[in-house]
């Protein structure tokens, strides 16, 4: 993972300006090795990191990142708290559509790494945030086809 974190360019939408801007960005995490630590995860009980598809149901992709998670962006702040205990000191990689800077992913992301941030958990504590670059949009460009990392998402009414 880049140590390189985005910063905030685009306008804070709507939703967001009921939250606190965030402090800083989150780690990046390209597409590439997103896959390779799932693909070596295959057999393990428990692995070291969840992936959180912050898009609500007005996404257009028909596709999503197989053992992904759907939090949507507009709610996931009020249960930060919450999500922190259930992840614990996974790596949490966030993406929506495209993981821009300002947009749903790269907010997420850089709530939740200021959240632990102020945990002050100690140096033994290995959680951190992550964004994937490029986002879902990314992802199926390079694994939209491999079943093994895509799943379909079912048509939603």
């Amino acid at each position: 993972m880049s140590a390189e974190a985005l910063t905030a360019r685009k306008p804070v939408p709507t939703w967001a300006r009921a939250y606190p801007e965030p402090s800083q960005g989150a780690a990046l995490v390209s597409a590439e090795q997103v896959y390779e630590m799932i693909l070596e995860s295959v057999d393990d009980e428990d692995t070291g990191f969840v992936i959180v598809d912050v898009r609500r149901t007005d996404f257009t992709e028909t596709k999503c990142v197989r053992g992904a998670i759907n939090i949507p962006a507009q709610s996931f702040y009020l249960g930060i708290e919450t999500w922190a205990k259930v992840f614990g000191d996974r790596t949490v990689i966030f993406h929506c559509a495209s993981s821009s800077s300002g947009g749903r992913g790269w907010r997420c992301a850089a709530w939740y790494q200021d959240h632990l941030d102020g945990l002050n958990l100690g140096s033994g504590f290995t959680g951190q945030s992550a964004l994937l670059t490029g986002g879902i949009k990314r992802w199926i460009e390079l694994y939209g086809e491999d079943s093994r990392v895509t799943i379909d998402v079912p048509e939603l009414e």
